[in-house]
């Protein structure tokens, strides 16, 4: 039999009588997202076929690797691992490739589910929402972002695409680094995490990298004044930043934004190929310092998940993060403990105050506020490493992650220098008496 959609969501552990499109992305450059929603988990699983002009076989090439690639990050990295005191990393992502056929099958059927509906008493607000499985493709007419014409035309392609679809189960969250910059160095740590836990035995001198982090930032500085018509891609990528992050049209802004848009191109990552090559230079003996890499860790390929609350009791699986969060948000410190019942029958979460009698009572879970946030490294389609004659240099996961977050700080105007980084990355190992 073949595997199909029903199958995976099984296999992720999602029940998909509870699972329904919630939104639509469609202003990537190289894929077009379906968000899917299971249970209240918003960004559950995740939907993805090339965008309009992207070679299919390259497409499929890239998602075969992540497949691959995810299976091993999975096994090394499914538990929480602290990496400080509120803040975990961890990837507990599973992919498939999905034949279209089922995967229109479970569009047709998550159309027939009834909606799940979300109540609280316990804000001022008295906030309801309800959760209704979005249709496809014609829900992306709802979609602000695109004007009428590109609406039609991404229809037009959705209803013609006969490809295999990239299912993948995520990071339950679309906030990155950029709205949580404070974890930029717990973020660093992860990455040194990351590679301790894939190969690497041994650091390169630190004022190595510094200086090796100054000339990369200062190559991309040249190029970031230049024309983008060279770089694919670059100049529609960069309109979409300019108003995300620029709306005063800073001048200052706009080189920082066009010079972290060419880290992440193909000629970025040529640059400090080229760059890195001079390694042979600093290192003698054994390539210690290699190790499986990302090769993309960029501010904005960290996906953080924040929690309010930690569970005290859980007797079903329907959450709304989201929601619960907004709760704690606007409620007092006062209120600690809450409630959160599932109503089979009408398919509702009623979030209420907590009770004592709530105490090992069927279908309620017991919240208590807290505060965590877990960091999930995505799109993994870069890497490499999985097999010993692949791995590369962690700095090639380390310059672009200091480079980037430099650039962002800047952007944002809370300014973090890149050899503070790359010193957080390196006292992670001092700290945990790693390589000593």
């Amino acid at each position: 039999m073949e595997y199909n959609f029903f199958n995976f969501m099984r296999e992720i552990g999602f029940d998909e009588s509870q699972t329904r499109i919630e939104t639509y992305r469609l202003d990537g450059t190289n894929n077009y997202l379906i968000g899917l929603n299971s249970s209240g988990i918003t960004w559950a699983v995740s939907l993805r076929i090339p965008a309009m002009g992207v070679e299919y076989s390259k497409f499929e090439d890239e998602k075969k690797r992540a497949v691959n690639t995810a299976r091993f990050m999975a096994k090394k990295l499914s538990e929480r691992i602290k990496i400080s005191d509120n803040v975990s990393f961890l990837f507990d992502g599973i992919s498939r490739l999905i034949p279209r056929a089922s995967v229109l099958a479970f569009f047709e059927y998550q159309n027939t589910l009834p909606p799940l509906v979300e109540i609280e008493n316990i804000t001022v607000m008295k906030t309801r929402k309800t959760i209704r499985g979005k249709y496809y493709p014609d829900s992306i007419d709802e979609l602000f972002n695109l004007d009428q014409n590109k609406k039609e035309k991404i229809k037009k392609y959705f209803l013609q695409y006969d490809g295999m679809f990239f299912a993948s189960k995520g990071a339950p969250a679309s906030e990155t680094l950029y709205n949580h910059f404070d974890l930029a160095f717990d973020a660093a740590n992860s990455l040194s995490m990351l590679h301790l836990k894939t190969g690497l035995k041994e650091l390169i001198s630190i004022e190595t990298v510094i200086s090796m982090a100054h000339e990369y930032d200062n190559i991309l500085n040249k190029f970031a004044y230049s024309d983008f018509t060279f770089v694919s891609t670059a100049q529609e990528v960069f309109e979409k930043y300019e108003s995300k992050w620029n709306n005063n049209k800073d001048q200052v802004i706009t080189h920082l934004i066009r010079k972290e848009i060419i880290l992440r191109t193909k000629l970025g990552k040529n640059i400090l190929t080229e760059l890195l090559s001079t390694l042979k230079y600093h290192v003698q003996g054994d390539n210690n310092h290699l190790c499986f890499t990302h090769n993309d860790p960029h501010s904005e390929n960290f996906i953080v998940v924040e929690y309010m609350y930690t569970y005290e009791q859980k007797n079903h699986n329907h959450v709304d993060r989201e929601f619960l969060n907004s709760i704690y948000k606007n409620t007092s410190d006062n209120i600690s403990k809450l409630s959160i019942e599932y109503i089979e029958d009408k398919n509702t979460l009623l979030y209420r105050n907590y009770e004592d009698s709530d105490i090992g009572k069927p279908y309620v879970n017991i919240a208590k506020r807290s505060f965590m946030y877990d960091l999930h490294l995505i799109d993994i389609d870069d890497a490499t490493g999985i097999e010993v004659g692949t791995m590369k240099s962690y700095l090639n996961d380390l310059l672009v992650y200091s480079v980037s977050i430099s650039n962002l700080g800047l952007i944002k105007g809370n300014p973090i220098k890149m050899e503070d980084i790359i010193s957080s990355y390196y006292n992670f190992f001092v700290e945990n008496k790693v390589f000593n």
